[in-house]
């Protein structure tokens, strides 16, 4: 009799060998291995060894034969995505500088090589984008041009073998200046009619960020200079940290009170808080809280650690 070779199927789990068949419907189950009950007449034993897979391996030997069985577990589709972000042809990281226009991303994803060439179907999504093309199984890249993306977007691409899907997005994230600096004098004697936009444009630290958790400096500047940080009012209140200290700035408001807009550390009753609104030199206006140190600058001292209040 010919041997009979049948490719194997996934299975969920490791078959169940039962080399005595005892009792029940020995083929009952998923890749139950039947072997002859006996030796064949004048022929060698032959034995299953367990094994935790479909695969078999010959071990025999002059007097066994003897195979090791392997199950061959089915590995599920996964995939990793890239995007990389462009403004006139220029790469932009995360997070990028408000008012910037996002006009071109380039993606590429890849498949886990046991599934890579199984997909069978894979889609891909960019909220910033109007329309969205139709991928062929074997894409592993695509360019969206065109674009005019402004806030935050998501791309996410998925892909399937008809048995199962992953998705991967990756995010485009736009945040606006912290900045760091020094007044000469203080805020509070400065004409704010005049000269607001430009203590911010001063300030000479500026990073792009999207929260003000975490961020630390040094003091620095003369003894006649007050340190100003300035950040997006959406961020929210922040307090001030120095070893074990908490404090030492205070935030400057802009008020209008008996007719005049004042710089001021305080509210008061009769006072109409104001909007800074300052433009972030990207076409970008936005309102933002200023703090100043309680007193002039020192510098060489421990650094300021800053965090929501």
């Amino acid at each position: 009799m010919a041997d009979t070779y049948i490719i194997p199927k996934y299975a969920e789990t490791a078959p169940q060998l039962n080399p005595n068949c005892l009792g029940g419907d020995c083929n009952g189950g998923i890749n139950v291995i039947l072997p002859p009950p006996v030796a064949p007449a004048g022929g060698k034993a032959v034995e299953l060894l367990q094994g935790n897979s479909i695969q078999i391996t010959d071990l025999s030997d002059v007097d066994t034969y003897r195979f090791l069985i392997a199950y061959l577990a089915y590995e599920a589709v996964q995939v990793a995505l890239n995007i990389v972000a462009k403004a006139l042809t220029v790469i932009k990281s995360n997070p990028i500088l408000a008012g910037t226009i996002i006009d071109e991303v380039d993606c590429t994803w890849s498949y886990n090589a046991a599934r890579d060439g199984d997909i069978s179907s894979q889609s891909i999504v960019n909220s910033g984008a109007g329309a969205n093309p139709t991928l062929l199984f074997s894409d592993r890249a695509y360019n969206y041009t065109g674009l005019t993306i402004t806030v935050n977007a998501t791309v996410t691409i998925q892909g399937s073998d008809g048995r199962s899907q992953d998705s991967a997005a990756k995010s485009i994230t736009f945040g606006n200046y912290i900045a760091i600096g020094v007044s000469e004098p203080s805020m509070l004697f400065r004409d704010p009619d005049t000269d607001t936009q430009a203590i911010f444009d001063a300030l000479i630290s500026k990073t792009v960020a999207t929260t003000q958790e975490g961020v630390a400096f040094n003091a620095f500047g003369t003894d006649q200079q007050y340190m100003v940080i300035a950040h997006p009012a959406s961020w929210g209140e922040s307090e001030f940290t120095k070893g074990s200290f908490t404090g030492g700035y205070k935030r400057i408001y802009l008020v209008e009170r008996t007719g005049d807009n004042l710089f001021v550390d305080e509210v008061l009753g009769g006072d109409i808080p104001l909007d800074i609104d300052i433009d972030n030199g990207n076409g970008f206006i936005e309102p933002m809280f200023f703090y100043q140190s309680e007193f002039p600058a020192r510098t060489g001292e421990l650094p300021t650690i800053i965090s929501k209040k």
